[in-house]
């Protein structure tokens, strides 16, 4: 058991000394400056001091944030500067970084690509969208415009008086028109189709208005008298009186 155990120790022993081996080479750049330079018990402010520059410098340098370091001329000089100082192959930590820096233009080019791309989309439903905004607006306004013409118009108004015992007289609207004829008689909406009419009584004592979608072509008939409307609106007053209509 003792040699067992023995040689169990020596075996993580060895491994142990195994991993202590300079990897530099296989390393990523920054590791591989970070190593070497904790391998000589040099912190920070010891290497920017040897170095003759910042201590962020060289924290950009470990950290691969090569465009914090300038152009890349400058970044370049750092690295090789930084590794003759710590005795690494300087043109193989250069070599990688000429690697490493290639990598970061491409995928900064490809992330900037992306974003365009993705600004082109957003700008396209953009426009899509102002322009279904505008039509909607348009369609609002015109709807607006007929809603306003439809009940601002001049009006047409009646008096109708009925003989006595009479409760209702019938009315009816004649569209003469090829067009569907909208109304709204009382506020209750109507389509009197093309070259039809509409009808209805009259309650005795009661007030009417009726609203024209157009008064072309449009004829009231009110207890057989017959009106040819030259206006938008009618406002009809039913009464009962000793006298005619």
């Amino acid at each position: 058991m003792k040699d067992l155990s023995s040689r169990y120790i020596i075996s993580l022993e060895r491994g142990s000394l195994m991993d202590t081996e300079d990897k530099t080479n296989s390393l990523p750049l920054g590791s591989a400056l970070r190593k070497a330079r904790e391998s000589k018990n040099w912190n920070i402010k010891d290497v920017a001091k040897r170095l003759g520059i910042s201590e962020a410098y060289v924290e950009y340098m470990e950290n691969e944030e090569f465009d914090r370091l300038f152009a890349k001329i400058y970044a370049r000089n750092f690295i090789k500067r930084y590794a003759a100082v710590l005795g690494l192959n300087v043109e193989s930590m250069l070599k990688t970084f000429d690697e490493i820096y290639k990598e970061k233009i491409v995928k900064r080019e490809e992330e900037e690509e992306l974003s365009r791309e993705e600004q082109e989309k957003i700008s396209i439903k953009a426009k899509v969208s102002y322009v279904i905004v505008i039509l909607l607006l348009g369609l609002i306004v015109m709807e607006a415009i007929q809603i306003y013409r439809f009940l601002s118009g001049p009006e047409m108004h009646f008096v109708i008086n009925v003989q006595p015992q009479i409760d209702f007289i019938p009315m009816e609207v004649f569209n003469k028109n090829a067009k569907p004829l909208k109304i709204a008689f009382n506020n209750a909406k109507h389509v009197i189709e093309a070259n039809s009419h509409f009808d209805t009584n009259l309650r005795v004592g009661n007030d009417y208005t009726i609203h024209l979608g157009r008064k072309d072509n449009v004829l009231v008939k009110i207890a057989g008298k017959t009106i040819d409307v030259k206006s938008k609106m009618i406002r009809l007053q039913v009464r009962q009186s000793n006298g005619g209509s």
